[in-house]
């Protein structure tokens, strides 16, 4: 073996020296900042269905028929609650899909 190869077999076969941690990896956690809080996967599926599902319910009503012309033919001579009965139907579409958004994200 030439001389080198002698001084890289000694160089490998020596003990390695100690590095004192002093508590490194404590330190360096606490110096951190707090973690940021991640939406779960079940609440973000939940709230895209429930975004997928208002951003529907507004276009069709935007761009559908009137819904109290739907029950004008079925209530004759009212037409105060044929407009009530649709604005029921309206807020039954976009309040219930937010109450159970609401009930399942408490739950959880």
């Amino acid at each position: 073996m030439n001389r080198i190869d002698e001084i890289i077999e000694e160089a490998l076969r020596a003990d390695e020296p100690v590095i004192p941690k002093d508590q490194f990896c404590e330190r360096v956690l606490s110096s951190l900042p707090p973690a940021k809080r991640r939406i779960e996967s079940s609440a973000a599926r939940r709230l895209s269905f429930a975004a997928a599902a208002f951003i529907g319910s507004l276009v069709t009503l935007l761009l559908g028929a009137p819904i109290e012309g739907l029950f004008v033919g079925y209530i004759e001579h009212s037409e105060l609650i044929s407009i009530l009965l649709g604005a029921s139907v309206v807020a039954g579409v976009f309040v219930i899909p937010l109450l159970w958004l609401m009930y399942t994200e408490g739950a959880g």
